[in-house]
């Protein structure tokens, strides 16, 4: 844990070319280290492969919804999300039970990581 400083300094230099000269630059800069919520790192990940499990399922029920948002038209996909998620969301006690509800399946990492593949393999030439 000690090294955490120093690791992250390195990594922005190396990834950024920025190199922090002190922590609050460095690692602190993300309130979430500096008063010890670590705990919130994995809810951004869950949140973000029901975000895509949820798209998914979008792009089945409104088809040309990618057409649709390249060219900046998002009334259908608010709508949908309006209807589909947000007024039920705070209805249920679980994320899981909202993705069964919406896509007919819990939770499945598969689309998830078929996406990261996607976007990194184009992104990097994979």
């Amino acid at each position: 844990m000690e090294d955490l400083p120093q690791i992250w300094a390195k990594k922005y230099t190396q990834y950024l070319g920025i190199t922090p000269v002190n922590h609050q630059e460095g690692i602190l800069q993300d309130v979430h280290w500096a008063c010890g919520s670590f705990g919130y790192f994995p809810t951004y990940t869950l949140g973000a492969m029901w975000a895509t499990q949820f798209f998914r399922q979008a792009e089945k029920e409104l088809p040309g919804l990618s057409d649709d948002i390249a060219s900046g038209k998002f009334s259908r996909l608010r709508e949908y999300l309006r209807v589909k998620i947000h007024q039920r969301g705070s209805l249920l006690p679980s994320g899981d039970l909202l993705c069964k509800e919406v896509t007919g399946e819990p939770l499945n990492p598969q689309y998830f990581t078929q996406y990261l593949t996607a976007k990194y393999s184009k992104l990097y030439n994979l």
